[in-house]
């Protein structure tokens, strides 16, 4: 495009004030560059069709009718994801997210975003509440007998925001009954695990445990009276569940208290937790500060 035609679209000349002057030319009071604003107008109008063409149908209504239109977002959005994103109410967003949403974010140096996009409900949803946006990597498996449907059932009760997603069967091919479960893939708080019902040739011991980071007091009774109940408590926040597994019920904070800079501290934190079963997270900041129980 030439510069004539830039100019044209942005200059307009004006009747002549008398016969000894030239024609004048319109300029900007706010000293824009007319031709530089004819081209940034040029450029963003294609870029602008290129965004709208990859927004799926819906998302482009509501584009269109939000920065066009001017239609405020509270008349464009269905009442309850309104309600659970203006709230921070993400048990209810969670409720109204597609199963299959697909997350899709930045991660640059000044913004910290997922990498990948993020796949799922769950996993959107924990995305929304700031939490790791990885993709998960490793899958623990937990060897079973037969259990695994029953386990998987006992740990999506306790833990929040948990599901089960798939439940495989043995077939004519064995090497087990055809027809019974072989495996069961479930998630915990958005940690995905997969039960196997391998037979009794090997069961759980402390050698592998899962650590329950706690951000209260409350956290933690919740989590040890609920995994506790029918399995077996042990010391230093250490119990077994029904089935065996062992479980690390850690309130938050415990870790800068036994490692405090302050040697004696420490100590006397180290000894307050060897002498606990459950954690009690006042109890040993008491330890560590030297304060008597009572």
């Amino acid at each position: 495009m030439s510069l004539d035609v830039l100019r044209s679209r942005t200059s307009r000349r004006e009747e002549p004030l008398g016969a000894h002057l030239p024609d004048p030319i319109v300029s900007r009071a706010d000293g824009i560059d007319p031709e530089h604003e004819a081209l940034l107008a040029d450029s963003v109008g294609p870029a602008l069709l290129v965004v709208l063409d990859t927004l799926a149908p819906a998302e482009r209504l509501a584009f269109v009718l939000h920065d066009l239109f001017a239609v405020p977002f509270d008349e464009i959005a269905p009442d309850a994801f309104r309600t659970a994103s203006r709230d921070g109410d993400f048990d209810a967003l969670l409720a109204v997210l597609d199963p299959d949403v697909v997350l899709r974010a930045d991660s640059t140096a000044v913004h910290a975003g997922a990498s990948r996009k993020v796949c799922g409900a769950l996993a959107g949803h924990r995305s929304a509440r700031g939490r790791n946006t990885m993709q998960q990597k490793i899958t623990p498996n937990l060897w079973f007998d037969t259990e695994a449907e029953e386990a998987a059932g006992f740990y999506t009760a306790v833990f929040r925001n948990s599901r089960i997603v798939n439940v495989t069967h043995y077939t004519e091919a064995g090497p087990r009954p055809a027809g019974t479960v072989m495996t069961v893939e479930f998630e915990l708080d958005g940690q995905r695990f997969v039960g196997i019902n391998g037979g009794p040739q090997f069961t759980f011991d402390e050698a592998v445990s899962f650590q329950i980071d706690c951000d209260t007091q409350d956290e933690v009774d919740y989590y040890w009276e609920r995994l506790s109940e029918g399995g077996e408590e042990g010391p230093c926040g250490w119990l077994k569940d029904r089935y065996g597994l062992s479980w690390q019920v850690v309130p938050t904070g415990m870790e800068e208290l036994v490692a405090d800079p302050d040697p004696e501290r420490a100590q006397r934190a180290m000894q307050a937790m060897f002498g606990m079963s459950k954690l009690d997270i006042a109890a040993l900041r008491s330890a560590a500060d030297g304060v008597p129980t009572t």
